[in-house]
């Protein structure tokens, strides 16, 4: 997707998530966060995964000096 801003070209980064059809519906979730407490889904996303990256380094990080 293409944005202009400006008159300058703006990409916006695209992440796809696929999950099974047994497990939690996510897409639902989102949703309703949007719809009841007015949170843009894309921040929140990306939030979350940030978060989770950033635990996991860490995580690895003090595996590391532990060992």
């Amino acid at each position: 997707i293409i944005n202009f801003k400006n008159g300058v070209k703006m990409r916006n980064n695209q992440v796809s998530v696929t999950w099974s059809q047994d497990s939690r519906d996510i897409k639902t979730d989102l949703r309703r966060l949007k719809n009841c407490f007015a949170i843009n889904q894309s921040h929140f996303c990306h939030s979350a995964i940030a978060e989770k990256i950033d635990n996991f380094y860490k995580e690895q990080r003090d595996a590391l000096v532990n060992s």
